[in-house]
């Protein structure tokens, strides 16, 4: 069996909801700006990384940020009803008087892509001016990792990127999109830092690694202060959470042969949305709507 630590994370949230997607094959038909929007700014900051100038970053984002892969079928990101944007992805502060007033023909989905954009230009922005000066080399990116357990089985996954930092120290570091700031003790914590344990016990032989951490990019801009935020959280992730981040998977694996996936409904319905699967479970896996069926090769 093969896990991933975002495949872990959805199982202990939603055992059914992660029946559902990885043995199923359901997913949602609709796709959120979220699922979309980290992997296109990661892409412009890759850019960056593979020593593209700060202009043509820019431009690779802005022609990605067209179009995407929605459950296998190409969909423009500014028109799609199968794309669906939350009311605070789109922010007035970014925008002028004169874009304002032609924003008023716009539709949500239509502001909210263009507010997105903008967004996006400008955390790759803010990594260029901010964050990039302090790695003095990329080493790698995108760093596969492949750990088995005494059963066979494999937790995989990628890292975002292995680099020198300013001041010599090797670390993996994990690039993230965010509506709030991180805490400060983000790598040493089960809450956050379980993925990046992961990553540093896997490839710290390899690499022989300082340390890990996060790369924080606020996608929320603040009213008082209209400018992109940035945080770098680094660390040595402790022997406790690495233990506890590999027991975890280990339960993991353990609970899903034994075929134990509950619905746990009032943890699914958070932040007031309804779980994409409710009909799915309230009917017995009759009511699909809502949701499409993965075609397996």
């Amino acid at each position: 069996m093969k896990l991933s630590h975002t495949q872990k994370e959805l199982y202990n949230v939603s055992p059914m909801a992660w029946f559902i997607k990885y043995v199923l094959k359901y997913k949602e038909k609709v796709m959120t700006s979220p699922l979309f929007f980290g992997s296109l700014v990661e892409e412009g900051v890759n850019a960056l990384l593979e020593g593209s100038d700060l202009e043509s970053a820019l431009i690779h984002f802005e022609e990605l940020f067209i179009s995407y892969d929605v459950n296998g079928k190409d969909e423009c990101l500014k028109t799609s009803k199968n794309v669906k944007y939350s009311k605070a992805d789109y922010q007035e502060l970014l925008f002028t008087e004169e874009e304002l007033i032609l924003h008023k023909e716009m539709d949500h989905t239509e502001k909210a892509y263009y507010s997105l954009l903008r967004k996006g230009k400008m955390m790759i922005t803010e990594f260029h001016d901010n964050i990039l000066p302090n790695i003095k080399r990329t080493i790698a990116m995108q760093e596969p990792i492949n750990i088995k357990n005494e059963y066979g089985d494999e937790i995989i996954g990628f890292a975002d990127m292995i680099v020198e930092w300013k001041d010599g120290r090797i670390l993996v570091l994990d690039l993230k999109t965010s509506a709030s700031p991180y805490k400060k003790d983000a790598v040493l914590t089960e809450e956050k830092g379980s993925q990046t344990a992961l990553y540093y016990e896997a490839l710290k032989d390899k690499y022989k690694l300082d340390g890990a951490g996060f790369l924080v990019l606020e996608k929320k801009v603040r009213v008082r202060d209209p400018q992109m935020r940035s945080q770098i959280l680094i660390d040595v992730p402790p022997e406790e959470l690495i233990q506890e981040t590999f027991d975890n998977f280990d339960k993991v694996f353990y609970d899903i042969r034994q075929a134990k996936f509950p619905c746990t409904a009032p943890v699914c319905n958070r932040f007031g949305k309804k779980c994409s699967n409710a009909g799915f479970c309230s009917s017995g896996g009759v009511d699909v709507t809502g949701l499409v069926r993965k075609e397996v090769k």
